[in-house]
């Protein structure tokens, strides 16, 4: 009886363990598909236990080659590399200034990176007037889920998994030392997903593992990277559009500008407004330290202090003034809400039903960033005087001064909790604009607030009910088949991916495809080509054969030469007999941006930039396609400029005289020239013969010399005012200014 006992309290033992650990087996398989959508989870399988150490390792390489992506979309606005066409699905353009660039170049250390604008004037700095393009603003914002287009964030990470995997896994190696026998059966096909607290893929992976005559099969692998880019995204969503609907950033500039012109002084930046009847009132400021002023002891100081209200860093400045707020000074930092109500101008009030109470908001300008500025298109800056011309005691002196300012901020998402509490940056660009001491408003309107990213059915299979399409891609120069062409319709905003182009048997390189039923356009792009988009409606009635011509980038030698102007006095300037042509000194450089003009029926934009070092031994290889282009670009001469301090002494009626100064201005660089072609001066043409048929290619910049004076004002010399006057150089000498093609 005792032994029977015995056996039966060994038995309820072992009956308990397995008990617990099969619930303990469920809770696991709970918490794993907790949060996954509900089509993956039939497809998380069960390995034996043998062949784990393998499922183990592949989900491992997984996580990581996921988590690499996902810290490279933070650093760089949704990208994983903007500068990678194939991973990102754009073209986004840098330049020189920061405020002509798609992108914003940001510095830390030794290191480089180009954040995206998410929102930012798209039209060059000098839009808007007379004879030039109107004014529009862009958005380089990615969606963020597959539905919405390839170049997603979700679209990224699977093109990301399918580049990396083969290289974290490195064919095995290491299973392999220890006997097993692994052979894969299919391609990786990755799915990633943005659930509501972290990233989730699935991968399709189809191997058969074998080891000491036990045959296993795996084809599903998944894992979770605790990263909850939804709400990160839609905060920063929401502050883009905030900016574009509320103008943040200028109203944020105004007030500083307000702020650090009063009192009025020459030791302060130039008011807005000012108007005085004191004939002893007399002030003169220069453009450039006015520029400098705002670089290094406004900008870099007052944009940290934007908040966005709800968020974990929110601390609300109020600066009291005689026992009341000062709307002013508290206004530094400008804030709005959603929709639209009178509030202190102090922050950025989050919208009811969304809560961010675990992220962080900062705002951020560095001074190594330049910032456009032009104040009624001069270098000096004083008063006119009007009224009474016999009694000049009641004469008015008035200072107006239109500013128009363009500047970059980069604003940092935080999430402290994301990664195991390692934290998470997300970060994106944007652009304020003021024109005429006023924001310059987009022609666009946001009317309702952002709402969580739901996925769209415009591009399900279901949706596709057209008759047959076959889209032939064909190099429009070499007349030959372009394999590999991305084909997507694109109706009503929402790009539909339809496939990429193959070789077909009869040497054709196609696409054969139902569409969405709908107005669109059809958009097709490959590497190194032009993209094509062009409008597009499919029908049900009769299939469709469209020949898509795509023009590939054509690789030229290129440098750049100096057409020297000589000063010929009163402020002008002139190119002197013979055309004196000479090369970029050793410390100079160019940088010309092409952009290309759209032809009719083209709803897209092309942009390539040229580089070219005055200490170079060999030609530039330069990329471009043929067209009509508007070009933009600088000398830069990186060389010490010094002007001494000048002043000029006036004579005020019935007071003292007035002495106005110029500090003296030390720039280690300084733009020395440049050209700047558009459809007032005439756009230039880049023809296929001369792209196809010539060796090499010479491009015209005009040269100033180097200026010896602040302005006019002071001295009939050449002066910092010379670099406004590029526009009107390139028009006066435009036939020269065509480049010279070598043959």
């Amino acid at each position: 009886m005792q032994g029977q006992r015995a056996q039966i309290t060994v038995f309820m033992i072992v009956g308990i363990i397995l008990l617990f650990s099969s619930a303990l087996l469920f809770y696991i398989r709970g918490q794993i598909v907790s949060g996954i959508p509900s089509e993956f989870i039939p497809t998380i399988e069960e390995v034996p236990l043998e062949a784990q150490p393998v499922k183990i390792f592949v989900e491992d390489c997984v996580q990581k080659v996921a988590t690499e992506a996902l810290v490279q979309i933070g650093l760089h606005g949704g990208y994983i590399n903007p500068n990678d066409f194939e991973l990102s699905g754009k073209v986004m353009r840098t330049a020189m200034e920061p405020t002509e660039s798609d992108m914003l170049t940001f510095s830390e250390g030794n290191s480089q990176t180009n954040i995206p604008y998410w929102w930012y004037l798209k039209s060059r700095n000098r839009c808007g007037r007379a004879g030039l393009e109107p004014c529009q603003y862009g958005s380089n914002k990615p969606a963020l889920t597959k539905e919405s287009g390839l170049n997603s964030v979700e679209g990224q990470l699977d093109t990301y998994i399918k580049l990396k995997m083969d290289g974290c896994l490195d064919g095995f190696a290491g299973f392999k030392k220890q006997g097993f026998v692994i052979n894969v059966k299919g391609p990786f096909k990755p799915d990633a997903r943005v659930a509501e607290k972290e990233v989730i893929i699935l991968l399709e992976y189809p191997i058969s593992v074998e080891r000491e005559g036990r045959l296993t099969d795996m084809r599903s692998f998944f894992t979770k990277v605790d990263i909850n880019m939804k709400k990160v995204y839609t905060l920063a969503d929401f502050t883009s559009r905030a900016q574009g609907r509320y103008a943040l950033l200028e109203s944020n500039l105004l007030n500083m500008i307000t702020l650090f012109s009063i009192p009025v002084s020459v030791n302060k930046i130039p008011p807005i407004a000012h108007q005085t009847i004191d004939p002893s009132e007399f002030y003169v400021w220069t453009r450039t330290e006015t520029q400098q002023r705002l670089e290094s002891l406004v900008l870099p100081h007052y944009v940290r202090q934007m908040v966005v209200e709800g968020t974990k860093n929110y601390d609300r400045m109020i600066i009291l003034s005689g026992g009341k707020v000062n709307d002013v000074a508290s206004g530094v930092v400008a804030g709005f809400v959603w929709p639209l109500t009178r509030i202190n101008k102090t922050q950025l009030e989050i919208p009811q039903g969304f809560r961010f109470g675990n992220l962080e908001a900062s705002f951020a300008y560095s001074d190594w960033w330049p910032i456009y500025l032009n104040i009624n298109d001069r270098e000096i800056l004083k008063g006119d005087s009007f009224g009474n011309d016999f009694f000049p005691l009641l004469s008015m002196k008035n200072y107006v001064f239109g500013y128009d300012v363009s500047y970059p901020v980069v604003v940092t998402i935080h999430d402290p909790d994301s990664l195991e509490g390692r934290g998470y940056d997300f970060l994106f660009a944007m652009e304020g604009n003021i024109r005429g001491g006023a924001p310059l408003m987009p022609d666009v309107t946001v009317s309702t607030p952002p709402t969580p990213v739901t996925d769209s059915l415009a591009c399900n299979d279901n949706q596709r009910n057209s008759a047959l399409i076959k889209v032939i891609t064909v190099d429009a120069i070499r007349k030959k088949p372009v394999e590999g062409a991305m084909v997507e319709f694109v109706m009503g905003g929402q790009p539909c991916f339809m496939g990429n182009t193959k070789m077909d048997e009869n040497n054709e390189s196609t696409l054969t495809a139902k569409f969405p039923i709908g107005i669109g356009s059809l958009k097709v792009t490959k590497k190194d080509y032009l993209l094509y988009d062009k409008r597009f409606t499919p029908t049900t009635i009769h299939e469709v054969n469209k020949t898509v011509y795509l023009y590939p980038e054509v690789s030229i030698n290129a440098t750049v030469q100096a057409l020297t102007l000589s000063y010929a006095g009163g402020g002008s300037y002139i190119l002197p007999p013979g055309m004196p042509i000479s090369s970029l000194s050793p410390k100079e450089e160019a940088f010309i941006t092409f952009s290309r003009v759209s032809d009719e029926g083209e709803d897209f934009d092309y942009t390539t930039i040229l580089i070219f070092k005055g200490d170079q031994t060999s030609p530039s290889i330069f990329k471009i396609v043929p067209g009509r282009y508007e070009l933009l670009g600088n000398i830069i001469l990186n060389s010490p400029i010094r002007i001494p301090r000048e002043e000029r002494t006036y004579d005020v009626p019935f007071s003292d005289d007035q002495t106005i100064v110029a500090n003296e201005t030390n720039m280690d660089s300084m733009p020395s020239g440049g050209i700047e072609l558009n459809n007032i001066t005439g756009y230039m043409e880049i023809k296929q013969d001369d792209l196809l048929n010539s060796k090499q290619v010479v491009f015209y910049m005009v040269r100033f010399p180097l200026p010896l004076t602040h302005s006019q004002e002071f001295k009939d010399a050449p002066s910092l005012e010379a670099l406004g006057k590029v526009p009107d150089y390139s028009n006066l000498y435009r036939t020269e200014l065509n480049p010279r093609w070598i043959r």
